[in-house]
């Protein structure tokens, strides 16, 4: 009985993390964790190609926020990842 207790409870503390919506991320903490090639991090960089192409952040990838629909497959290995989405102002990441 208490090991269904126990896994109730942490079935909701997922539910209720992942109801809660995207983290945000402290620019030193995505640093520190893209400098020591955190393989548990993928960066996504939802800007146009000429716009990645101008700079990026080291590692990212590059899907812009028009294609993400028809192109979401390629981030299929990243569903157990955090994922980091940017872009230049923040509101095209949030989309």
């Amino acid at each position: 009985m208490r090991r269904l207790a126990s896994a109730l409870i942490a079935a909701m503390l997922v539910f209720a993390a992942e109801a809660a919506g995207p983290e945000s991320i402290e620019p030193k903490t995505l640093g520190a964790r893209i400098a020591w090639a955190d393989q548990s991090l993928v960066v996504l960089d939802v800007r146009t190609p000429g716009e990645f192409a101008a700079g990026h952040l080291p590692g990212a990838i590059n899907i812009p926020h028009t294609e993400l629909a028809s192109r979401v497959a390629e981030l299929e290995g990243a569903r157990e990842n955090d994922i980091v989405v940017y872009c230049r102002s923040g509101a095209r990441a949030a989309t």
